[in-house]
């Protein structure tokens, strides 16, 4: 049984087993770039699957021969960047240094003489033109392997005189052209005719007779070793590309970084981020001038919130290793898939979007982080930005919109606009619910469900601003939660800094100060003495939460099986005092992603209260959630209410388009957005505001908004980018 994909080169893997992990070797070296898979990619993205499949086909067409005359000749591929691919030629253990030259010159010839007579490749969209540059460099070739700190994670990386001769000859040719850097020319010597280019060599002609190929090298067994070095969900990808709408990050490390005892910790520190952020990247770049890094969100597995995941990410690698990185990140659609050969392949996100993040980092400056304007609209509710205006970059006819990043804002409550429709309904059964709260007595746990965008939250911020809440005030704590980092407490820590004041910029007694101040306050205002005391007797491990040390307090005296049993006693005493200041409805959204620590606080808390039905406190515990998401742990503890979301009815979706176009619009427009967002209000505005944006409608004579006749009305990217998140939750067999 043979890799599903050859991912990793077979000396790679023989290091890795016998744990050397680092060395070097002489070598000759091939750097082929071929020109026409942007223009490919371009054209059969429009096609969807089927463009995906014809752009599969055509890159195994190409680089199947290509790759094969490597390995025929002794060498093996290193990897790919996009449409290129670097190959290495290791000097036999019995063989000259001039014989490894002559079998890299062979195998670049019969690339060449391939690509030459195969210059035209035809798909079921069209032909399209293929042309190709080849360098060749020789000299040392130094690899290392690299494994995270748990040991799950390998990566690994070639560098050296080899690989760098064969980039400056590539740099020095043009299309068709073979150029080698001075060692290899100096190698072969009489065999060849060249002519200077650059610092180089063109070839010219071949005075000798090349060696012979010989038979491809068999496909090494399965062993679960590539696991290591790619997740399962990429080593046996059932599917061959796709077109995907990708986060590409670009980062570029400075030279210093290169030295091997550094580069080391900043790979672990990579891993571990990624363990958190998510992020595919195949593996660091080397070369004199430093390295850099390519990573890209959105596939092989998509999340609804890849852009805040990839600048976080980056954020974060820069704070914790404290290097002034530049970085360049993009938002485009890519071919997300494998390129290469059966005989050795990549997994990778290609497209004009990887080629703008890399231009962005080539010209951000140091510390600085550039993004594209798709990527900004995404970022701006969450993260601080800086207008950069417009920049002309190679390859690029128009001038792009950047935009740099300057670092995270502060959590802040969603503002919604325009009103809501429908749920008349629901807006019934949450009043009903909040009764209790009325008489000053815990109302109990409702449990909002229902899929991506379908308006859990949206019900719960309309409800708040409601008229229900005119002749009666409550409080409404907010506590969201976090996806991705799931820190312990995280949702309820962040509810306690906004309530007392807290902000990162105050130092530890300014911030000290203010916390006791107001803890004080509202132990002085709690008129049951009980609760007081055991708000002021745990009031340390509420410091300990928002980050706030008490010298000498009950926290410092605790073993953790202590301090742990105590934060649940002081958060419980904490809302219940909250509660008996003024009504309080404790609202948590996505709970589904709610850390272990958080979970175990709310199940104490809700049965508590549910045990305790004598002790008023006007408590309300409201949460949303996703159907698909694991939720057993609550319903096995504590009793709730759960409201299930439906679909809006046609008539909503009439009245939905009318408000946020100013006019009603026409049957036929409203079936086609019916069809289009199947009764989800999110999908619905997305789609209603991109075609408005793409001047897509018309009033007609009754004024009513139309589509255009031309107009095909698709899924914008946002919309595509929750259902496609949506499927990548399923199991593979679905």
């Amino acid at each position: 049984m043979r890799f599903a994909h050859c991912l990793v080169p077979d000396f790679i893997y023989k290091k890795y087993r016998a744990e050397d992990f680092y060395g070097s070797f002489q070598s000759a070296a091939i750097f082929v770039d071929l020109s026409g898979f942007s223009v490919m990619t371009d054209a059969l993205s429009v096609h969807g699957a089927r463009g995906a499949e014809a752009l599969a086909d055509m890159m195994r067409v190409v680089f199947e021969p290509l790759v094969n005359a490597v390995y025929t000749q002794g060498g093996f591929v290193i990897g790919y960047a996009g449409d290129a691919c670097n190959a290495v030629f290791p000097v036999g253990e019995r063989e000259r240094e001039t014989e490894t030259a002559r079998r890299c010159l062979a195998a670049a010839w019969s690339m060449q003489t391939h690509i030459k007579a195969h210059a035209q490749t035809s798909t079921p969209y069209g032909n399209f033109s293929i042309r190709l540059k080849v360098g060749i460099g020789f000299g040392a070739t130094t690899w290392q392997i690299f494994r995270s700190a748990s040991g799950r994670r390998a990566s690994y990386w070639f560098r050296g005189q080899s690989l760098s001769g064969a980039v400056a000859a590539e740099e020095a040719a043009r299309a068709g052209d073979v150029v080698l850097d001075e060692p290899a020319r100096r190698l072969l010597g009489d065999g060849i005719a060249a002519a200077p280019v650059a610092d180089c060599f063109l070839l010219q002609d071949i005075l000798f007779d090349l060696p012979s190929p010989q038979p491809l090298p068999p496909l090494p067994p399965e062993d679960g070793l590539a696991e290591v070095f790619f997740a399962e969900t990429v080593t046996h990808q059932p599917t061959v590309g796709e077109f995907r709408q990708a986060v590409n990050l670009f980062i570029d490390i400075p030279i210093g970084i290169t030295d091997q005892a550094l580069i080391k910790p900043f790979m672990e520190t990579v891993y571990r981020l990624q363990e958190q952020y998510g992020g595919f990247f195949l593996r660091p770049d080397l070369g004199d001038k430093g390295f850099n890094l390519l990573m890209f969100w959105g596939a092989p597995t998509a999340h609804e919130n890849d852009v805040d995941r990839a600048l976080n990410f980056l954020l974060e690698l820069s704070a914790q290793t404290g290097i002034a990185l530049r970085a360049g990140i993009s938002y485009r659609m890519a071919y997300t898939g494998f390129i290469g050969s059966s005989q050795r392949e990549d997994y990778t996100a290609y497209g004009w979007g990887v080629t703008l993040a890399a231009r962005m980092m080539e010209r951000a400056g140091a510390g600085e982080y550039w993004m594209d304007a798709e990527t900004a609209s995404r970022a701006e509710k969450r993260f601080q930005l800086k207008p950069l205006g417009e920049r002309k970059f190679k390859g690029f006819q128009r001038a792009q919109k950047i935009f740099a990043l300057l670092g995270r804002k502060p959590v802040t409550e969603t503002v919604y606009q325009g009103r809501l429709v429908g749920r008349k309904r629901e807006l019934k059964e949450l009043s009903d619910f909040f009764q209790p709260l009325r008489r000053g007595e815990f109302a109990g746990v409702m449990i909002l469900t229902g899929e991506a965008g379908i308006g859990k939250s949206r019900l719960a911020h309309s409800f708040q601003s409601s008229t229900y809440f005119q002749d009666f005030a409550a409080q409404w704590a907010l506590c969201q939660t976090d996806e991705i980092l799931r820190l312990p407490f995280n949702p309820l820590a962040d509810r306690l800094k906004r309530r007392f004041g807290l902000t990162e910029a105050q130092d530890g007694e300014a911030g000290r100060v203010r916390f006791s101040n107001v803890l004080q306050r509202l132990i002085d205002s709690t008129p049951e003495p009980e609760l007081a005391a055991e708000l002021s007797r745990t009031a340390s491990l509420l410091a300990a939460l928002v980050n706030i040390s008490m010298p000498g307090s009950l926290y410092e005296s605790l073993d953790a099986k202590g301090r742990y049993e105590n934060t649940l006693i002081a958060l419980d005493a904490f809302l219940r005092a909250e509660s008996m200041r003024q009504p309080l409805i404790l609202f948590i959204e996505d709970i589904h992603w709610l850390d272990s620590d958080s979970r175990v606080f709310l199940t104490y808390f809700a049965r508590a209260l549910q045990a305790e039905p004598f002790k008023r406190y006007p408590i309300a515990i409201l949460v949303t959630r996703r159907p698909e998401e694991e939720f057993s742990w609550m319903s096995e503890q504590v009793a709730f209410r759960e409201m299930h979301l439906d679909k809006l009815t046609v008539e909503d979706l009439s009245q939905l388009a009318a408000d946020i176009l100013s006019h009603p619009v026409s049957d036929s427009l409203l079936a086609l957005l019916d069809s289009r967002a199947e009764g989800n209000p999110f999908f619905a505005e997305q789609i209603l505001r991109y075609l408005a944006e793409q001047n897509a409608l018309e009033l007609d004579s009754g004024g009513e908004y139309v589509a255009k006749s031309e107009v095909e009305i698709s899924l914008p990217t946002d919309v595509r980018s929750v259902l496609i998140a949506r499927l990548d939750r399923l199991s593979g067999q679905v």
